[in-house]
């Protein structure tokens, strides 16, 4: 059973909620200088998002850049972006900044086997000095953004499970 002061308390801040500074609603309600920009963009990203594509801050502004190049805004009113400000227009929609995890295991067999046909098609027409080897993929590998702008909470981990698993897969692949 709470106490008194945390009942108190709960009707006190309760009562003073909508002027806070610190709540959600009176931040996500503030009126958009570009609206039909700003629609446009959240129309873009949430395609995007449940796809699962990475989105980062700089992919976003490109993306606004662009619809405000396109809807002919002229460039005096534009957003111009500060470092830190690329946020707006996501966590007023409810997109924040997520750990990405892309773990080589959670890919499918049948895709992963797919995929390398198709690879060892393509590059059958290369020498052999031309086409990366695994050590080399292994740079590529880690370079993936480690955050993504969504609504959803990836699913666990975080980003060393990354590395440590694509470093048990280098090694298995020798070894085998």
């Amino acid at each position: 059973m709470p106490s008194k002061s945390t009942i108190g308390n709960a009707l006190k801040y309760h009562a003073t909620q909508s002027s806070r500074a610190d709540c959600k609603v009176r931040t996500n309600d503030r009126r958009s200088s570009l609206p039909d920009v700003e629609s446009k963009v959240v129309e873009w990203v949430l395609p995007r998002e449940e796809l699962g594509v990475c989105l980062t801050g700089e992919l976003i502004r490109k993306q606004e850049l662009s619809v405000s190049a396109t809807l002919k805004v002229p460039a005096d009113q534009r957003h111009s972006f500060l470092k830190g400000c690329d946020v707006q227009v996501p966590r007023k929609h409810g997109l924040t900044s997520k750990l990405q995890d892309d773990e080589a295991g959670s890919t499918p067999p049948e895709a992963v086997q797919a995929g390398r046909n198709e690879m060892q098609t393509i590059t059958s027409g290369y020498e052999s000095a031309d086409i990366y080897n695994m050590d080399e993929t292994w740079f590529f590998y880690c370079l993936s953004p480690h955050y993504s702008i969504t609504r959803n909470r990836p699913h666990g981990g975080y980003a060393l499970h990354r590395q440590r698993n694509a470093t048990k897969m280098f090694w298995r692949s020798d070894w085998r």
